[in-house]
């Protein structure tokens, strides 16, 4: 049995404005306007997997899109920087360190700094 919405997001008259012409402009991103439907949907008193039904999302990312924009409001439907490092950030540390072990391959210094990195950012290998 669906789980019904208990505590929906509320809103003020601007944020209701905001999430209005979102979810009718023709060139809100596919993205946003999934998450901005989601909003008003539970807002109207959908339960989250009716929302996700209608917008297309797994019933759990209702649940994170909801809980994203209780947080930051419009602003947490837009897409979120990812956590990862790019490879050049690795890459270019792993040059720096290039001094302190000379005789060390580029390949084994990376891979030596990837590790070190993931076991103080508390990641397994």
């Amino acid at each position: 049995m669906p789980r019904p919405c208990n505590n929906p997001p509320s809103l003020d008259p601007v944020m209701r404005d905001d999430l209005d012409r979102l979810v009718r402009s023709p060139r809100t991103p596919a993205a946003i306007y999934r998450r901005a439907l989601v909003i008003d949907l539970l807002v109207k008193g959908a339960r989250p997997s009716d929302a996700a039904k209608l917008s297309g999302l797994h019933r759990v990312n209702v649940f994170r899109v909801s809980k994203r924009f209780k947080v930051h409001g419009v602003a947490g439907l837009k897409d979120m920087p990812r956590r990862r490092i790019a490879q050049r950030q690795i890459v270019a540390e792993a040059k720096s360190e290039q001094a302190e072990r000379p005789s060390e391959s580029v390949l084994a210094r990376t891979l030596r700094h990837i590790h070190e990195r993931n076991l103080r950012d508390g990641q397994e290998c």
